[in-house]
């Protein structure tokens, strides 16, 4: 039954499907913004494949204070909300710590569109405040933890610091 996928006419079909998907998405002006899911996922991956969760490696602050301030504080929140729980559960991150961490990207689509100041400066502060939740919420839940979660705290907020200083307006303008 699946042989009709091997045929040529499959493959054409395909070819087209794809083209016409990447012209819709040129035209609706969603293709970066299908590129930055596609990479923050595969980031996601590598990050399990790689067993490298204690460093602060993560597209998703990004992408959601990038994509609130381009669609929306909605939009933004339902962006973050998907990713991130693709984010913990692909690598296998695991804890009552994700009680606290999936509803943050929802108060950094929030926060997005309630500071004021170009994306580098909201984005480096939302990444400040969302690791200043963690570090406080570790503190309190699980305080023989907090040595192990600060090298990943530091780690993603120079991250986020670098990506957001160098791309984020970049990346802002191409998603408009």
């Amino acid at each position: 039954m699946l042989d009709f996928l091997y045929t040529d006419n499959a493959k054409k079909l395909l070819a087209a499907s794809f083209i016409a998907a990447i012209i819709i998405l040129v035209a609706t002006k969603l293709l970066f913004i299908s590129v930055l899911i596609g990479l923050s996922l595969l980031l996601s991956v590598a990050i399990g494949q790689w067993n490298i969760r204690a460093i602060g490696l993560e597209l998703v602050t990004f992408i959601t204070v990038l994509s609130s301030l381009t669609y929306g504080t909605l939009a933004g929140a339902i962006i973050g909300l998907v990713l991130i729980v693709f984010h913990i559960a692909i690598p296998h991150y695991s804890g009552a710590y994700i009680v606290w961490v999936i509803p943050e990207y929802a108060l950094a689509a929030i926060l997005a569109n309630t500071l004021s100041g170009n994306a580098a400066s909201v984005g480096i502060t939302i990444a400040l405040v969302l690791n200043a939740i963690n570090i406080l919420f570790t503190f309190i839940a699980y305080k023989s933890n907090l040595g192990k979660y600060l090298p990943y705290a530091f780690t993603n907020i120079i991250f986020n610091f670098i990506l957001f200083s160098q791309a984020g307006e970049f990346v802002l303008g191409l998603m408009k």
